[in-house]
C-alpha cells in the first residue's frame, strides 16, 4: 500500500490519537451487549461503481467469523473464501486489532479498487502501524494508553456494572431453576411414593386373584364336565323324546282304529233303533219353533244323524263336533274356547256321558257362560255316540232321569223348562233367563 505524506509527521499522529480517544469514549459510552444485527452493505457486487460509506464501530461490534464475514462484504463487497477466513481469525486470535484487518482490508489493492468511505479509520489505522515501528513506536502505543485511561476506566465500570446486573439476572434464574428443581423433586418423590403404594395394592390384588383364579380354574374344570354331562343328557332326552313320539304316534294310531272301529260298531246300533229318527224329527220341530229365524245352534256330540235333521230344517251347525264319536277332550277344549255370549242355541241330547268329566254344576255353568242371555238350551237323555262309546270302552252311564236334571236347570237359572217326550225318551228344553253381562 501507498504510504500516506504529510509535512508534520508528529502533528498527525497527534491528531490520530485524538481521534482514537474520541472513539475509545464513544465505544466506552455504548451499551457492552451483543452487537447490532443490521446488515451493513446488502451483498454489493464487487468493484462497484456507487461507493458506501461503513461505519467502523458498527463493524467492530461483530466477533470472530462473524467480523470477519461481515468485514469482507462491506470493504470488499464479496463474501469471504474459506482461506481468507482462516487467515484473519488467527490473527484475531493472536491478539490483532479489528481496526488494522478493517485498514488491511481497505488499503489492500482490491479495497483500492473498491474505495469504500471508513470514516475514523485511517487516522487509527496510522496509529496502529506507527505502533509497530521500533523504539517511536512503543512511545506511540504509550501515549495513546495513557490518553484513553480515563475512557477505558468509565469502559471497565460500565462494563462491571452491566455484568453485575448480568450476575444478578443470572443468579435469579438459576434461583428460580433450582426452585423447579426442587418442586419436581418433590413432585417425583410423591410420585415414587404413589408408584410404591399401586405396587403395594397390585401385589396384593395379585395375592387376592390368585386364589380366585384358582377356583374359577376349577369351576371351569367342574363347569366342563356338567356341559359334557348335559350334552349327554340332551342327547339321552333326545332320543328317549323320539321314542316317547313314536310311541304316542303308535298309540295314537291306535286310538284313530279303536275310536273308528267304535264309531262303526255306534254307527250300527244307531241304525238299528228304528225308533231314534222319529224322536229326532220331534225335537227338531220343537227346537225350531222356538228359535229366531237365521238363528244357529252350537251341538256337542249328538250325532250325525242331529245334525242332519237340524240342516234338513235350515238350522246352521258350528263347530260340527257331531260325529259318531267325540272325545270328552274335544268337548272341554269347545267349550274353553268358544266366546261368552255368542251363542244362540245349545244342544246335547246325550248329556250322561259329559257328567264323567265335568260336575252338572259345572257343565250347566259353562253352558250358560257360552249361551246367550235369553238362548236356548235343549238337553238331553237319549243315547248316543258318547254313551254307546263309553260302553265300549267298559265304563257305565251315568244314572239321571228328567226329574233330577229338571231340578239342575232350575238352580242353575234357566227358566221355561219344558220336557220333551218322545218314544220313552226325555229331552227339555229350557230358556236363559239371566239379563245380559254388562
Amino acid at each position: 500500500m501507498n504510504k500516506p505524506q504529510a509535512e508534520n509527521p508528529l502533528q498527525r499522529i497527534k491528531d490520530a490519537i485524538r481521534v482514537d480517544a474520541d472513539a475509545i469514549r464513544q465505544r466506552a459510552a455504548a451499551t457492552p451487549a451483543a452487537a447490532p444485527e443490521r446488515v451493513l452493505v446488502a451483498n454489493p457486487a464487487p468493484h462497484a461503481s456507487t461507493r458506501h460509506d461503513v461505519a467502523i464501530n458498527e463493524l467492530c461490534g461483530f466477533h470472530s467469523v462473524d467480523f470477519i464475514e461481515r468485514a469482507f462484504i462491506a470493504v470488499l463487497g464479496r463474501p469471504a473464501d474459506e482461506n481468507s477466513v482462516q487467515v484473519h481469525l488467527a490473527q484475531l486470535n493472536a491478539g490483532r486489532s479489528k481496526l488494522e484487518i478493517l485498514g488491511d482490508l481497505r488499503w489492500s489493492p482490491e479495497g483500492r479498487a473498491r474505495a469504500v468511505k471508513m470514516p475514523g479509520l485511517y487516522l487509527r489505522y496510522l496509529l496502529i502501524k506507527l505502533g509497530r515501528i521500533p523504539v517511536i513506536g512503543r512511545l506511540v502505543e504509550s501515549a495513546v494508553a495513557l490518553a484513553s485511561v480515563a475512557a477505558i476506566a468509565r469502559h471497565q465500570r460500565a462494563a462491571d456494572s452491566f455484568h453485575f446486573a448480568r450476575v444478578e439476572a443470572v443468579d435469579g434464574q438459576v434461583r428460580d431453576l433450582l426452585s423447579r428443581i426442587e418442586t419436581l423433586a418433590e413432585a417425583n418423590a410423591q410420585l415414587r411414593r404413589e408408584k410404591d403404594a399401586l405396587s403395594a395394592e397390585l401385589r396384593e390384588t395379585r395375592q387376592r386373584l390368585d386364589p380366585m383364579q384358582a377356583a374359577i380354574d376349577a369351576t371351569s374344570a367342574v363347569v366342563d364336565d356338567s356341559r359334557q354331562r348335559v350334552l349327554s343328557l340332551n342327547h339321552w332326552l333326545a332320543s328317549l323324546r323320539h321314542h316317547l313320539a313314536a310311541l304316542e304316534l303308535s298309540e295314537a294310531a291306535h286310538g284313530r282304529a279303536v275310536d273308528a272301529t267304535h264309531a262303526d260298531i255306534a254307527r250300527r246300533m244307531l241304525d238299528q233303533d228304528a225308533a231314534r229318527g222319529e224322536r229326532l224329527d220331534a225335537w227338531a220341530d220343537a227346537l225350531i219353533r222356538l228359535l229366531p229365524a237365521q238363528a244357529g245352534i252350537l251341538d256337542l256330540g249328538s250325532g250325525n244323524d242331529w245334525i242332519g235333521k237340524l240342516r234338513a230344517r235350515n238350522i246352521s251347525v258350528t263347530p260340527d263336533l257331531a260325529r259318531s264319536t267325540v272325545s270328552h277332550a274335544e268337548i272341554a277344549d269347545v267349550l274353553t274356547r268358544t266366546a261368552t255370549d255368542s251363542v244362540s242355541a245349545l244342544s246335547v241330547l246325550d248329556v250322561a256321558p259329559l257328567l264323567r268329566q265335568f260336575p252338572m254344576a259345572a257343565l250347566l255353568d259353562a253352558l250358560k257362560r257360552i249361551l246367550h242371555p235369553q238362548g236356548w238350551l235343549m238337553i238331553g237323555l237319549e243315547q248316543g255316540p258318547l254313551s254307546l262309546a263309553d260302553q265300549l270302552q267298559g265304563r257305565s252311564d251315568v244314572p239321571l232321569n228328567a226329574e233330577l236334571l229338571t231340578m239342575a236347570l232350575r238352580t242353575a237359572g234357566f227358566a221355561d223348562i219344558q220336557t220333551l217326550a218322545s218314544l220313552g225318551v226325555t229331552c227339555l228344553v229350557a230358556r236363559h233367563a239371566d239379563p245380559p253381562r254388562q
